[in-house]
């Protein structure tokens, strides 16, 4: 009983009517619990890895919201540039006559 999880070993104690039964009724119990066990182990496997798929989906969505963002924010900056009108000369005139 060493060697099993804690919770094969658990529910193996736990049952009343292992000491009193015979090793194939024993080994049948210890499979059964083992089974349950390799089960259980395989869901919460299963369910870390969507969870973990999940996140990156999530991840990778919000990134590529945040590229598209920005690439707008930069094409619409380009189209400013583009449109606004070149600064006018307001340099003083070096004409000695009044206007």
């Amino acid at each position: 009983m060493a060697g099993m999880p804690k919770e094969v070993k658990e529910a193996i104690e736990s049952n009343p009517d292992i000491p009193d039964c015979s090793t194939e009724q024993w080994e049948k119990h210890l499979t059964h619990h083992m089974k349950r066990h390799r089960t259980k182990q395989d869901e919460d496997k299963q369910s870390n890895v969507s969870a973990q798929v999940q996140l990156l989906k999530l991840q990778l969505d919000e990134a590529r919201r945040k590229a598209k963002d920005t690439k707008k924010a930069s094409q619409k900056m380009t189209n400013q540039m583009v449109q606004q009108p070149s600064p006018q000369n307001n340099l003083p005139s070096l004409d000695p006559t009044p206007d």
